[in-house]
């Protein structure tokens, strides 16, 4: 953005260069056949420099890009939902005594996640953090599969979020608890809206994964049981 204005103001001012060396080749004449127009061509000259350089100014100024809010402790909250609601996420307030604050927010696939600062632990962190509950029906599915083929789909989930660099809990098998995948941001000066959307973004295709590699476990297995017996 500042590399667009720096390139727009050097335009404008080449540009009144350009038109500013036609008055001054005139006035070079004039003094060169000593001619009585000098001194008040000089004079219109100035007048009309004086004005070229307040228009470009006030169009320097009007280009300048806005003033990038500098994440902190103090405002990270009020960042964090500008930046929610400028990809307009649906976004509602989840508040908890272990936060300072939580937003519960649906992304445009529909997955949910809880974007919040916690309390004590990693407070100087935004923590995303979406949950899995399997359904009755694909616990019963997991359930059917062989102990096995159980332990390989953990093993797969678990690579697939190691290589995305995402942190998870739950993910074994018996449990009763959803699973739970979550990415931790610290809070910094640098700290970008590219950077805090990109978070989101890998954890929502983690919780697809997920799915992914589910689905290709049942169709792996599904295959195998349907293989007749030599």
């Amino acid at each position: 953005m500042f590399r667009r204005w720096a390139e727009g103001t050097i335009q404008s001012i080449l540009g009144a260069v350009i038109i500013g060396c036609i008055p001054a080749a005139i006035i070079i004449r004039l003094v060169r056949i000593q001619s009585s127009w000098s001194g008040p061509v000089m004079v219109g000259l100035c007048a009309f420099t004086l004005t070229m350089i307040s228009i470009l100014a006030l169009d320097a100024i009007r280009r300048l890009p806005p003033k990038r809010v500098i994440p902190n402790l103090k405002n990270i909250e009020r960042c964090v939902r500008d930046w929610l609601d400028n990809f307009r996420y649906s976004v509602q307030k989840s508040p908890l005594p272990t936060a300072y604050f939580r937003f519960l927010v649906t992304v445009d696939s529909g997955t949910k996640m809880y974007i919040g600062r916690p309390r004590e632990s990693f407070e100087d962190y935004i923590l995303i953090r979406s949950e899995i509950k399997p359904t009755d029906a694909e616990c019963q599915s997991i359930e059917n599969l062989s102990e096995e083929n159980r332990k390989l789909l953990i093993l797969h989930i678990r690579l697939e979020m190691e290589r995305r660099h995402l942190g998870y809990s739950n993910l074994g098998w018996p449990t009763s608890d959803p699973i739970v995948i979550f990415k931790r941001i610290p809070i910094r000066e640098i700290l970008t809206e590219h950077e805090f959307i990109a978070a989101i973004d890998e954890v929502e295709a983690a919780v697809h994964c997920v799915g992914t590699v589910f689905s290709i476990a049942l169709i792996k297995a599904a295959n195998f049981r349907s293989i007749p017996a030599n």
